[in-house]
């Protein structure tokens, strides 16, 4: 027989923070040992013994690590036959499939699906890896929770320049006054987001001055909390209250 033989297995792992990079690299070792013992097993197959339905696919990315052995001196051939000016072409049904090369320099590389995920974004993907395995190399009994993913670069963007929120606001006002004031000059602006809906500062105050004035009218005042509230048709409301 001729041909590839390559048959994928899932892999689901488990990520301890407080766990030793040492000790959780030798788990996954063991891990794989296991799983090894499936290593015929059909895709399908697997598949049924999950909860995943049929329809939904099992994984959307993929990791070959090409460890097959290489002989040396076949590309050293001294007789008639000559191995010279070869391409390979590869392809994936998967969204991402990430190989890695470990040769005499390590490599790594990704081939993905251009309608589900940008260039940027895989760019982005490629830095956080590179500096995670130099973090893994540079400490190798760290905690995984202790591991830096982020270069520099993008470090300094999230935590410093995307952080810099400080802004100078009256130090007089209540809370509530100055987010009326917020309302006044950009009522337009998103104030509170939940799933898919949206509330503008402008719509957020006037729910907000709604609920007051409901409140108000059941009598509910400072030092009086709530009891309970019976839902009743939208646009009304019923309170009940004590000290």
């Amino acid at each position: 027989m001729v041909g590839l033989f390559i048959n994928t297995l899932p892999v689901r792992l488990k990520v301890a923070p407080g766990a030793t990079l040492s000790s959780w690299l030798t788990s996954i070792q063991k891990q794989q040992a296991a799983a090894r013992e499936y290593e015929y097993t059909p895709l399908p197959q697997i598949q049924g013994w999950t909860e995943i339905p049929r329809e939904s696919p099992l994984f959307e990315s993929i990791l070959v690590f090409a460890n097959y052995p290489l002989d040396t001196p076949v590309w050293q051939l001294d007789g008639e036959l000559e191995i010279r000016d070869f391409r390979a072409w590869e392809s994936a049904n998967f969204v991402l499939n990430s190989f890695v090369d470990p040769g005499h320099q390590f490599s790594l590389g990704v081939v993905y699906n251009r309608d589900r995920i940008d260039e940027d974004t895989v760019n982005r993907l490629l830095g956080h890896w590179r500096t995670l395995l130099e973090s893994m190399v540079l400490l190798p009994e760290a905690r995984l929770a202790d591991l830096d993913m982020l270069p520099a670069t993008v470090r300094q963007q999230l935590v410093y320049e995307w952080n810099d929120t400080a802004a100078d606001y009256s130090r007089d006002q209540c809370l509530h006054r100055l987010f009326e004031t917020q309302a006044e000059w950009d009522p337009n602006a998103i104030a509170a987001v939940f799933g898919d809906n949206h509330l503008t500062y402008g719509e957020l105050n006037r729910r907000a001055n709604q609920l007051a004035h409901q409140l108000q009218e059941a009598g509910i005042g400072p030092q009086r909390r709530l009891r309970r509230c019976r839902h009743v048709p939208r646009g009304t409301a019923e309170f009940a209250s004590h000290r």
